[in-house]
């Protein structure tokens, strides 16, 4: 059926790129095989949009592990590349606190409502980046 509209609205997929989530509240999460044309495009548990990671259950919680995860290794990373001389200055902390807290607040009001979750906010502590402004 997606196969037939696309080919009437002359437009192609990407099968490679494709995508299916299913989205639910039940105890288990049913997974589904999309057949378009040859290609078989399986149902995933989570996927990125636009940055934001999206699960099965639209709770945010592995968008808060992959935001903590990812400002974390920023922040390793622009500090290695630092001069480390007598310890890190307060104008050689205020770039990293700004690329942490950048990295931390996109998407913010989409999954804000996660941190409200003890399990997200222990995620966020273990991260050594939290507590965050958000």
């Amino acid at each position: 059926m997606i196969g037939n509209w696309m080919q009437g609205a002359k437009l192609q997929m990407a099968h490679h790129k494709t995508e299916v989530l299913l989205v639910s509240n039940c105890k288990a999460v049913q997974r589904v095989v999309i057949t378009v044309g040859e290609h078989a495009i399986a149902s995933t548990r989570v996927f990125k949009y636009l940055g934001v990671m999206i699960d099965e259950r639209l709770n945010f919680n592995s968008h808060v592990e992959y935001g903590f995860e990812k400002a974390s290794k920023a922040i390793n990373a622009i500090a290695r590349i630092m001069p480390n001389n007598a310890g890190p200055s307060s104008s050689k902390r205020r770039p990293l606190a700004s690329v942490s807290s950048s990295i931390r607040r996109y998407g913010g009001p989409a999954w804000v409502a996660a941190l409200e979750t003890k399990q997200n906010q222990r995620k966020a502590a273990r991260s050594g980046l939290w507590p965050c402004e958000l």
